[in-house]
């Protein structure tokens, strides 16, 4: 008898990269299982994912024909519907991408002007010390470091028969949380690579070394510090382009050092990506930067 998986998740075009995971392996999965996707709108899912992969409703994961249903959980907004899921059931797996959940936890209460639910939510996980957190996020403290350490994942964890993570620090943080839930370490997928593209026609150019970072450009992946060293690197005398492939979520930070630094027509930001446009550029550039500082036990898919 084939096992029917329910995958609770996110599809392209949603911008997060669990999304675009869940899309590569799901013809792989397929091969092994009867797999039905659980979205929050399959109105909204890439019609070519749509014809050729069972999608529903998120809200029809109780099917009782579903053998095991497995939450994709990560730290983004697009990702919420997800899990807000998780937390209502059934129980099942949970495909953990981040190993903290604070800050769209914080967004989603807080940033909702809703200081009670956060508050609430920081105890509950965190006890005393989740408390007194709290207190200072809800009086103006607006410190990131303790959104990595203070994960708000236990509630999660608690309602489900197990995990699955990328890495063994992930696996350590689940640990952490909840001592007894069955773990698994499942390295990321890595597809085949794209054939490379004519670099002019992506608007790179043909004679320099080009550095490239991909996905959301965020502080915790050092952004600043890549384009310190590829000044450097420059003032140097190397023939040299740096690419920000993806959206700028700096604030517009970035933008303004680049012009600080006199290196406006050597770096590239493209803004967010398609997974096909993406893909083309991993192929063609030669050197790509992958930094995490603070992090809580993401893989990267790049």
């Amino acid at each position: 008898m084939t096992l029917h998986v329910g995958l609770a998740t996110t599809l392209p075009p949603a911008p997060t990269g669990p999304a675009e995971f869940v899309a590569g392996v799901l013809p792989e999965l397929s091969r092994a299982a009867r797999i039905t996707c659980f979205v929050d709108d399959p109105g909204l899912v890439e019609p070519a994912l749509r014809h050729r992969f069972d999608i529903r409703a998120l809200d029809e994961r109780t099917d009782p024909d579903v053998d095991i249903v497995v939450y994709h959980i990560a730290n983004n907004l697009a990702q919420l519907a997800i899990y807000q899921a998780a937390m209502e059931g059934p129980p099942g797996l949970l495909e953990i991408h981040d190993g903290s959940l604070h800050h769209t936890l914080a967004d989603l209460t807080l940033g909702a002007d809703n200081a009670e639910a956060y508050q609430d939510l920081l105890r509950q996980e965190h006890g005393a010390a989740g408390d007194r957190l709290a207190d200072l996020h809800i009086h103006g403290h607006r410190g990131s470091i303790e959104l990595f350490m203070f994960d708000l994942l236990k509630g999660v964890l608690d309602r489900h028969l197990g995990a699955v993570v990328h890495n063994r620090y992930a696996a350590d943080l689940i640990a952490l949380r909840a001592p007894a839930l069955p773990t698994w370490v499942v390295p990321l997928s890595a597809p085949v690579p794209a054939p490379p593209a004519s670099r002019e026609a992506l608007g790179l150019p043909e004679d320099e070394l080009v550095i490239a970072h991909f996905g959301f450009v965020t502080q915790p992946k050092r952004p600043f510090l890549l384009l310190d060293a590829f000044a450097r690197l420059r003032a140097s005398g190397r023939r040299c382009h740096l690419l920000f492939a993806g959206q700028d979520d700096t604030s517009g930070r970035l933008g303004a050092e680049i012009a600080r630094l006199g290196l406006t027509g050597e770096v590239t930001i493209t803004g967010y990506l398609e997974r096909r446009q993406m893909d083309a550029l991993i192929s063609t550039v030669d050197i790509v930067v992958s930094l995490r500082f603070p992090h809580v036990g993401e893989t990267s898919a790049t």
